[in-house]
């Protein structure tokens, strides 16, 4: 993934103000739901179907459902964008009186007010929209292929962001007025952009985030964070390192805010069948192509109601195949929100995961939260998700039985205001009662971030005795390897992986431990055939 332009670090967010108490300015989504229109394919009786429901279920105002003539393809040309998405939306905006279009400041026409804030898109809507071909080759009779700074290629939702600019350059990308912002989209005062996110993706998954998202926003969110770095800086330059650098902030985030979190800081992506276990609520990585890993290989299933994007140039290529695709692959297990590129976005335009982390459990909608951390418009980044979204907005409130060792670590949390040290201090004494396998391990990947081994390894030995799934029972063993690794014991961490090969033989997850062994001990390679 080239980078475009020279890096600009993004100022770590969580010290512009960001607390564990504090939402912004975010407003209910039941607010928001009064503006939000609903764009559903005419042709298709399921995308209708979708978005009807969606409409009860949110109690958006029925008259701001609008089905359009459209091609069913997920790829469309620019074309048939304008011709039967964009001018026939524009022209229901303007029939219904939800906006008002004039001159701004420079003559340009764009929305000067807009009722509708949020976008739903219902699958069945295409999702990208291809370049036009450039000028005709003389010497080889053919189009040729237009640069990134003249192509007019982009998501569709991308441009409906801007569909309150009727007349703006369709080539290149644009600046997001919305990047960074600390405001809920009805309060920003920009009525010529909106914020756009999709219901799509494998067959049955549209309906299911759906559904997901109105029973987490019941029921609260809780669970682990799992980070894949790729340490690229490593092999493609220090331009490549600013991937890390989002993926290192938002780690931050998750730590100061209570929530587990491993972070993986080795250039392989997590091994096949590695046991994340079944309360994943976050996961960022980068830069494989294809789904890799515990998503490729067994029967791994996120919590409920979990946010997942893996950062590649073409993670979104389409969202209803999920043999290609990081996105569609990812609501396939059971991610209830996700984003990604429908072609190449140059790294420093692509979706901040800091910036987003940040917003998101501040409690903005998922919708805003995405558009806060996505710094261009008209451009290849698509949202894929329920746009209200908004499982922070009170979740200390909800919460359902299984969730206390979680609960305890956000309270914890709130208390500690902040001070990592006390945040720990705070866990720690939850623990003393509650004696939870979930705490003991946050506690021991504390402990092993702040080079504390000893007592990590204590800790994790401490929940490996009180997990009763084998899957949690191995990881604590592999935490143990990775500190050897760390501490340069190649030869200890090697000889601990044969000795759990042995000793988990049988259990899925025990192919991260061969996938393990491999690395550090390569097996020879095949011999030639005669």
């Amino acid at each position: 993934m080239p980078t475009r332009f020279p890096i600009l670090f993004v100022v770590f967010v969580c010290l512009l103000g960001f607390s564990a108490l504090a939402h912004g300015a975010a407003i209910p989504n039941t607010e928001l739901a009064k503006l939000t229109a609903v764009i559903y394919n005419s042709k298709s009786k399921d995308s209708k179907k979708l978005a009807e429901e969606y409409v009860r279920l949110r109690g958006i105002p029925e008259e701001q459902l609008v089905g359009l003539d459209c091609s069913m393809a997920e790829m469309i040309s620019r074309a048939e964008y304008e011709q039967n998405i964009a001018r026939p939306l524009r022209a229901k905006f303007a029939e219904k009186g939800w906006w008002k279009i004039g001159a701004a400041a420079g003559g340009q026409l764009m929305a000067t007010e807009n009722k509708i804030r949020v976008l739903a898109v219902i699958s069945g809507i295409p999702l990208r929209i291809e370049s036009t071909p450039g000028p005709i080759d003389p010497k080889t009779n053919k189009p040729t292929k237009l640069s990134a700074q003249a192509t007019d290629a982009a998501s569709v939702d991308s441009e409906l962001a801007l569909l309150g600019i009727p007349e703006y350059e369709r080539k290149s990308m644009g600046r997001n007025a919305y990047f960074q912002q600390n405001q809920n989209i009805r309060d920003a005062n920009m009525p010529m952009f909106m914020v756009v996110s999709r219901l799509d993706g494998p067959v049955g998954t549209p309906k299911r985030l759906i559904e997901d998202a109105l029973e987490v926003e019941r029921n609260g969110l809780f669970g682990r964070a799992y980070i894949d770095l790729a340490r690229l800086e490593l092999t493609k330059g220090e331009t490549y390192k600013l991937g890390d650098t989002w993926l290192q902030n938002a780690a931050k985030v998750f730590r100061i805010t209570g929530v587990p979190i491993y972070v993986d800081s080795r250039p392989e992506r997590f091994p096949p069948f590695y046991p994340l276990g079944e309360d994943v609520i976050f996961y960022f990585g980068w830069y494989t192509q294809y789904p890799d890993g515990p998503f490729k290989h067994g029967d791994f299933k996120f919590r409920k109601g979990a946010v997942a994007s893996h950062l590649h140039s073409f993670s979104a290529p389409t969202v209803r195949r999920a043999d290609n695709s990081w996105c569609a692959k990812l609501l396939q297990q059971g991610a209830c929100a996700t984003f990604g590129n429908v072609y190449e976005p140059f790294l420093t335009m692509t979706t901040n995961y800091d910036v987003f982390i940040v917003r998101f459990m501040e409690g903005y909608t998922f919708a805003e939260a995405a558009w806060m951390a996505t710094p261009a418009t008209s451009w290849m980044n698509t949202m894929v998700g329920d746009p209200l979204y908004q499982p922070f907005s009170n979740d200390l409130k909800l919460g359902t039985e299984g969730n206390v060792a979680y609960k305890a670590m956000r309270v914890a949390a709130i208390n500690a205001n902040n001070d990592r040290e006390a945040l720990r201090n705070k866990v720690e004494e939850a623990n003393t009662s509650l004696k939870s396998p979930i705490l003991y391990e946050a506690l021991g990947l504390e402990d092993w971030e702040l080079a504390r081994n000893v007592a990590a390894l204590e800790n994790f030995k401490k929940a490996g005795g009180l997990f009763t799934d084998l899957g949690d029972k191995l990881r604590m063993r592999l935490h143990e390897v990775e500190m050897l690794r760390g501490e340069g014991k190649k030869d200890e961490a090697l000889k601990l992986l044969r000795a759990l090969e042995a000793e988990f033989a049988g259990v899925p997850e025990a192919g991260a431990v061969k996938a393990w062994i491999n690395q550090l001990d390569p097996p020879p390679p095949p011999m030639p055939k005669k």
